[in-house]
């Protein structure tokens, strides 16, 4: 049930970013009182209320609307996700450095391997814009349009780009036309490290 769905949430991001009910409550221009209504089940709030306060608590909003779309995970499979933290040279592998930030994901991108990340990139823009955090899987999944993350091996920067499938050749196309289509090939000089399962916006 949404009462029971929402109390989880918000126990979890409690636990982890200490953001109280009344903070939450302010964000959306409402009460305390009002939560407290919808995590007892005695009212819900609207569905644009449930999708700004996805916004707000920074997860999908299917996390919040379950049983209205079956296909989505219940809240007791979801877990905490470390991001790994953006540095200026891009190489967030090399430095195994984390952020203290953490974000909540279905249990499947819990696996090992599986990192979260900022977007710093526009390359593909305006599908994902900087400051987006990525679930990304360590692993290219060759199938077309596909998001998927690439290394500049020269500069290590890191892109986004849309995968595509043409008859011998695998393209990296960018969203933003700022950016040039890249033919990947064992010569070029990008790498593709994983493939974005999921995104979250903070509006």
């Amino acid at each position: 049930m949404f009462k029971d769905r929402l109390t989880r949430i918000l126990k979890e991001k409690k636990k982890l970013e200490g953001i109280t009910q009344a903070e939450i409550a302010k964000r959306l221009c409402t009460t305390p009182s009002s939560i407290s209504d919808w995590k007892a089940g005695r009212s819900e709030p609207s569905i644009d209320t449930v999708h700004k306060l996805a916004t707000t608590l920074n997860v999908p909003v299917s996390l919040l609307i379950y049983d209205a779309q079956p296909a989505f995970v219940e809240v007791d499979k979801v877990v905490s996700l470390k991001i790994i933290e953006t540095i200026a040279t891009g190489r967030p592998f090399e430095a195994s450095k984390y952020s203290d930030n953490k974000i909540l994901v279905p249990e499947k991108f819990a696996q090992p391997g599986f990192f979260a990340i900022k977007v710093v990139s526009d390359s593909m823009f305006p599908k994902l814009i900087p400051g987006d955090t990525v679930v990304v899987a360590p692993f290219p999944l060759l199938e077309n349009d596909k998001t998927v993350i690439v290394r500049e091996k020269l500069s290590n920067e890191l892109l986004f780009f849309r995968l595509k499938l043409e008859e011998k050749m695998i393209l990296l196309i960018p969203e933003n036309t700022a950016y040039k289509t890249i033919v990947l090939t064992a010569a070029s000089d990008f790498k593709i490290i994983g493939t974005v399962m999921m995104m979250q916006r903070q509006l």
